[in-house]
């Protein structure tokens, strides 16, 4: 009987717990009832555990709200990426931070969304009427990517923007070690090769920028547009 009463108790503070992830740190009924019967159910007493289960169940009702809650605002999330992305397809990058913002403030977390709210982010700088708004874009793009890596280190991509971010800015020393990083995640991808030969060259390492482009020959499909870039580049590389 103790063992069915242990399984139950389970059970309820599992569901419990995942209802408090899902409402964050907001100070409703549910996640005070959820955080009290925590507290209670740590204990060594069994009436405590009993009463944790008790606190839960008068709960109960507001639990099942809480998770319908919880399901419409991940939907409102997964639609709201869904529409960025179509956006970020069109290049409508104002409209798609529109509809990142709702995402973030939904998941703020995510760094699929704070990828993405930089990738808009850093597009928006080059469509800026005026220097100070396209370096108020720039640095937020940068916040944004960076708080990628503080959570994937490695993820290529937000490297990748912020290597050309580096170039834009002059600063090659900067832009190889995140080009570096990524080539070492992805050493296939055309668009990190490309940027990778790119540093390379301001750098003036012009034979390991040759050796670069020889190896996006070895890689890029023959009907790729990026070949003359390629062979224009090469032919300019030999005349160093």
């Amino acid at each position: 009987m103790e063992k069915k009463k242990w399984l139950t108790f389970l059970a309820i503070f599992l569901a419990g717990g995942t209802v408090g992830f899902l409402l964050g740190v907001s100070q409703n009924p549910v996640t005070r009832a959820i955080r009290v019967a925590e507290k209670l159910a740590a204990s060594q007493k069994l009436e405590n555990k009993k009463e944790a289960i008790e606190r839960l169940t008068k709960q109960k009702e507001l639990i099942r709200l809480a998770i319908i809650n919880a399901r419409v605002e991940n939907a409102r999330r997964l639609v709201a990426l869904s529409l960025a992305d179509r956006l970020i397809a069109q290049k409508m990058w104002n409209e798609a931070s529109r509809y990142l913002s709702i995402a973030r403030d939904i998941m703020p977390g995510s760094t699929g969304i704070a990828y993405r709210e930089g990738l808009v982010l850093y597009n928006l700088a080059y469509t800026a009427s005026s220097r100070t708004q396209q370096d108020a874009y720039l640095k937020q793009a940068e916040e944004r990517l960076l708080f990628v890596l503080k959570q994937e280190p490695e993820n290529p991509d937000a490297l990748y923007l912020l290597t050309l971010m580096a170039l834009q800015a002059g600063d090659t020393k900067q832009a190889y070690e995140y080009i570096s990083r990524a080539y070492k995640v992805n050493p296939k991808n055309v668009d990190i090769l490309f940027a990778l030969a790119r540093v390379y060259y301001e750098m003036g390492e012009y034979d390991q920028a040759k050796k670069v482009y020889g190896r996006l020959q070895t890689i890029l499909p023959k009907n790729d547009s990026r070949w003359d870039t390629v062979e224009r580049n090469l032919q300019i590389l030999n005349q160093k």
